[in-house]
């Protein structure tokens, strides 16, 4: 019984600190987790843990099957939020599409985006996404990963990602 204590007081306590980190990187704070670095402390282990805070985002991409000889121009995303985040909130300017693990394929901006319904609605044009799947070597029909990233006016970062088909 004291072995099992032992190990849930050390995940308790490996807990506190991850969190008390996280609740530092993201009080806007983040030149006091560099500290170390630049005092040169030799054999300290330090996160940057304020490059990987993200807000998830529920991400829906539609169509959900793109035909890539299809003449249609747009795809639409609604982009939900968690709860304690508006959708007004976003920042329409900082939003990206792309494909997952594609670091060849260029970065789609949209054409245009509004809020609406609890949700954010971005069109991107369906033509650079269909550019950028043709440059990789795809067997089709095919399950491909997008993703959406993004920041509030406020610069909090998100991101989402969907699945789509596609088909030649």
């Amino acid at each position: 019984m004291d072995r099992r204590a032992g190990k849930m007081e050390k995940i308790f306590v490996s807990l506190i600190v991850f969190s008390f980190g996280i609740f530092f990187a993201t009080a806007g704070n983040s030149g006091g987790l560099d500290k170390c670095r630049d005092e040169g402390c030799d054999h300290k282990l330090y996160y940057d843990l304020a490059q990987d805070v993200h807000i998830g985002a529920d991400i829906i991409i539609y169509p959900k099957i793109l035909n890539l000889k299809s003449n249609r121009k747009k795809i639409i995303s609604g982009i939900k939020l968690h709860e304690k985040y508006d959708p007004h909130d976003i920042d329409g300017d900082s939003l990206e599409l792309s494909i997952q693990f594609c670091s060849g394929c260029k970065v789609i901006y949209p054409d245009c985006g509004f809020p609406s319904h609890g949700r954010y609605i971005s069109i991107f044009p369906r033509l650079e996404l269909i550019d950028d799947i043709g440059t990789l070597d795809l067997n089709f029909p095919t399950k491909l990963e997008l993703r959406i990233i993004g920041e509030l006016k406020d610069g909090t970062p998100f991101e989402g990602m969907d699945i789509i088909w596609v088909i030649k």
